[in-house]
């Protein structure tokens, strides 16, 4: 009695904030504009607020925004990396300079940093500036500027292998590995040379499915792996395997020193080849790292210093980044990001906007096997109940999007930008009728179709499942909120036990087309939607054949296409955007359009970053 009450409790302030929350979608809201703060005294004449940023010529020819994507993203395209003040358009007087200090906010604090661990999705957030992969990703953005495309499409270059051959069967790949690579200076590896068999060890720890469940999957199609002289490295595969080169840059893929493995010491600091050596790392609190003087890259990195601090307080983040103590934050969701626009403080900033990470959309998903999800009637049903514009209104102050992401952006067809509303199919427009004789043709009247909503209790938050609840109470489906604890709702998502519908944004951490097709193959393992389809089963057997980029991407929009019209497991719903404001004077360190963040996954960027003291006020010290 005692837990119905509290579900019973907790049910009647979520439906309390719903009513709210719609009520704020009715109302008709203004775009927000950054507000100019002042030039403190000495400071240069550089814009000082994010609205502020210049418009570079030379993106402009090469960056057309849709008119839908202004209409209905209005902050993306207001804040396109294209528009942000680090072009060659102003940056073009001056050469890069070393030296100096970067503050960041800390996302986490990994447990370990063995990426061959449980724990490998939390460590990739912060460990890229410590260690190298065989590849890693492009986001040059003088690149991007000429027109390579590269910060928008996932591309890879060289990292600790300087080039790479496939066979002409598809079957083998021959990484040469750059020689004279040494691991960082410190105990117990001290400065030794790194070879193949570092590779080889490493690779067969990631690809141990007991040590990394959350990697193994990417090897799980290479049938040996071997060290054929000291920077010679085959890989042998059971099969062609499309998605193998795009998976392994991802920053899961992390080559570690055994000795660190074996003394236990990668568990209390990061120890590898990368741009930056830890020098002090307080779980919880902060990590100091300082530059790596022999790092393999010539000329890399140009900071002395980095700089993490944890701090898990909103108000307290903005507080730090407002008043100096931190020079980046990146943001998902709204609230916090409209505080800084509206006043960043008197230090200045610039923002760049982009889509929501393709790994983690909003989206309510259910099990096509089990009533009366096997009936697409009630599965357009539930997407025409939704007022996506008011929704999205109300919770990110219309600053956000349609979730969609059966696969990401840039394998569905090439696309530059998010698909938008005028996108999709006709039923992810807000036709509530609709919605009530779609059911009444599936033979359910006003009233009889119950369905429980499983929730976990930090999985979403309160807001979200109340407000689209009632949008389907409103077209006669009874709802029956179901909350349960973290650990429960994880293990009924991996194993589909659920009951009714789920609300989660948990899809793939992956940045290649296969992460996200094959979820919907029949029998596959994190298949928990029951997709079971021959025409799908096809092409997603197609795409993990197919080697030409540009095919598997035409194939990626067939599979989006089909898995929308036909609503294969879930109804995708209003997802936030992702906010990355910095000083003015940080430069180079930019995200990716898609995938990740400069920030997060995308932290190897940080062996370009640099400061432009040109930018930086009288009295700043970095």
């Amino acid at each position: 009695m005692a837990s119905k009450a509290r579900t019973r409790f907790w049910y009647l302030g979520v439906l309390a904030a719903a009513a709210a929350l719609l009520a704020v979608g009715c109302a008709k809201g203004a775009e927000p504009t950054a507000t100019p703060t002042a030039t403190p005294q000495g400071a240069a004449a550089t814009p000082t607020s994010a609205g502020a940023a210049a418009t570079p010529a030379a993106a402009a020819s090469l960056i057309h925004i849709p008119q839908e994507i202004v209409d209905e993203m209005p902050l993306l395209a207001k804040y396109h990396w294209s528009k942000v003040d680090w072009s060659p358009a102003t940056l073009g007087k001056g050469q890069k300079t070393y030296g100096g200090v970067l503050k960041m906010n800390q996302p986490t604090s990994p447990r370990t940093w063995d990426s061959a661990s449980p724990f490998g999705s939390t460590i990739a957030l912060i460990s890229s500036p410590f260690f190298n992969r065989l590849l890693t990703y492009e986001m040059d953005v003088k690149k991007a500027f000429e027109g390579a495309g590269n910060i928008h499409k996932l591309f890879f270059k060289p990292d600790l292998a300087e080039s790479w051959t496939v066979s002409a069967d598809g079957l083998t790949y021959t990484f040469k590995l750059v020689q004279g690579v040494k691991w960082q200076n410190v105990p117990p590896v001290n400065g030794r040379e790194f070879t193949a068999d570092d590779v080889v060890y490493s690779i067969q720890r990631l690809a141990d499915s007991k040590l990394s469940a959350q990697i193994a999957d990417i090897y799980k199609n290479v049938a040996s792996v071997e060290a054929t002289d000291r920077y010679t490295v085959v890989f042998k595969m059971k099969s062609v395997d499309g998605a193998f080169l795009y998976s392994i840059v991802g920053p899961l893929n992390h080559i570690v020193p055994k000795e660190a493995v074996d003394d236990g010491s990668i568990n209390s600091m990061p120890i590898g080849t990368g741009a930056f050596i830890a020098k002090e790392y307080v779980a919880n609190d902060h990590l100091f790292a300082e530059k790596n003087p022999n790092y393999f890259k010539k000329g890399r990195p140009y900071l002395d210093r980095v700089e993490w601090f944890t701090i898990p307080d909103a108000a307290a983040r903005i507080a730090a980044f407002r008043t100096g103590q931190i020079d980046e934050y990146t943001y998902r969701g709204w609230n916090d990001a409209k505080q800084l626009i509206d006043n960043c403080g008197a230090l200045g900033c610039q923002l760049y906007v982009n889509e929501q990470n393709s790994g983690c959309n909003n989206h309510v998903r259910f099990n096509l096997t089990k009533k009366p999800f096997d009936d697409i009637r009630v599965r357009k049903a539930l997407a025409h109940a939704i007022d996506y514009k008011a929704s999205i209104k109300a919770l990110y102050g219309g600053n956000g999007r349609i979730g969609f992401s059966t696969v990401p952006t840039d394998w569905d067809g090439g696309r530059q930008f998010p698909r938008t509303q005028k996108d999709a199919p006709a039923w992810y427009q807000y036709n509530p009728e609709e919605a009530k004789r779609l059911l009444k043709d599936a033979g359910y009247a006003p009233g009889s179709l119950k369905m429980k909503v499983t929730i976990s209790s930090t999985g979403a938050l309160p807001a979200d499942p109340a407000l689209f609840m009632e949008y389907w109470k409103a077209v006669g489906i009874e709802v029956e909120p179901v909350l349960v604890d973290p650990t429960t709702w994880r293990t009924q998502f991996n194993q589909g036990t659920w009951e009714g519908l789920n609300f989660t944004c948990s899809l793939t951490g992956g940045s290649d087309l296969n992460d996200w097709a094959s979820i919907l193959e029949t029998g596959a393992p994190s298949n928990n939607m029951g997709v079971s389809d021959p025409k799908l089963d096809a092409l997603v057997k197609a795409q993990r054949v197919e080697l030409d980029r540009a095919k598997r991407e035409q194939i990626g929009k067939q599979i989006a296409d089909y898995a929308y019209e036909n609503l294969m497991g879930s109804v995708w719903l209003p997802t936030p955007l992702f906010y990355h404001f910095t000083r003015p004077w940080v430069q180079s360190l930019v995200g990716h359009d898609v995938y990740f963040w400069a920030t997060y996954w995308g932290l190897n960027v940080l062996e370009d970053a640099w400061l432009d003291r040109t930018r930086m006020p009288a009295g700043v010290q970095r």
